[in-house]
């Protein structure tokens, strides 16, 4: 089940933490203790949340958040996924393909034409989940919606039926 963030207190800050559990073990050195660290990312979220047509969605299974995503409207219709992240115990289960699809439906609802989101080069399980989700990689070089080009990634995109396939971002 597809939920919205749509406030950060413990709880939400938590559940968040526990999906993102990898990527935070990854940033943790860059803070002198875990309270630093997750009052950074709550005074993050707060901010990214009190942005028009930004979200952070999760998707829950038996009342637990299991992998989740920011989406962040770029320009009208075109929409940028990042941190999309499964809890590893809970990998290979359908949860990110369940959270893609309904986050898809989601932003369709919103007048969504595109999405589009950088995957690592060397992340093959992810590329072919959002390839399974009907994401295409193209060869536009890997530029994120702040201009900030990675080489390290391949720009895929998904385009509504409505669109033509050959349609920019």
């Amino acid at each position: 089940m597809l939920l919205q963030v749509t406030t950060v207190d413990n709880n939400s800050l938590e559940q968040l933490f526990s999906v993102y559990e990898e990527s935070m073990k990854d940033l943790q050195s860059r803070y002198a203790s875990l309270e630093d660290m997750k009052a950074s990312y709550a005074d993050f979220l707060n901010e990214f949340l009190s942005i028009p047509n930004q979200y952070v969605l999760v998707e829950a299974a038996e009342g637990q958040w299991v992998s989740g995503l920011r989406a962040i409207e770029t320009e009208s219709g075109c929409w940028f996924l990042e941190a999309v992240e499964t809890m590893p115990e809970e990998r290979r289960k359908g949860h990110g393909r369940r959270l893609l699809l309904h986050t898809l439906d989601f932003l369709k609802s919103r007048g969504m034409q595109q999405a589009f989101c950088q995957i690592s080069k060397n992340n093959i399980k992810s590329q072919k989940l959002h390839i399974s989700c009907g994401f295409i990689p193209t060869e536009d070089p890997s530029i994120d919606p702040w201009g900030q080009l990675n080489d390290r990634t391949i720009l895929f995109r998904h385009v509504t039926s409505s669109l033509s396939e050959d349609n920019t971002i």
